[in-house]
């Protein structure tokens, strides 16, 4: 399972280093063959901003992970998913 922001162009709107970046949305990939192929693929929320750092568990039922992000480097947001079924 990987939380991640699939977006490859990134935009410096004042061309600054560590300028604000576009990060998002913010996807939930799945692979059942130890990374070769991500077989589950879905965007979990695409509002715009910088949504950063997952990082989470997966429940001991194996049925939700459970993750927190840092969104515009000012708020914390907790997110909660489904994991596909096997």
């Amino acid at each position: 399972m990987l939380v991640h922001n699939p977006n490859a162009a990134t935009s410096h709107p004042n061309s600054k280093p560590m300028a604000m970046l576009n990060r998002s949305p913010l996807a939930l990939w799945v692979s059942d063959d130890d990374m070769e192929t991500w077989g589950s693929r879905r965007v979990l929320t695409d509002f715009p901003g910088m949504l950063a750092y997952p990082d989470g568990q997966v429940d001991a039922d194996e049925r939700f992970v459970h993750f927190a992000f840092d969104y515009n480097r000012h708020d914390v947001i907790y997110w909660g998913a489904r994991l596909p079924e096997p």
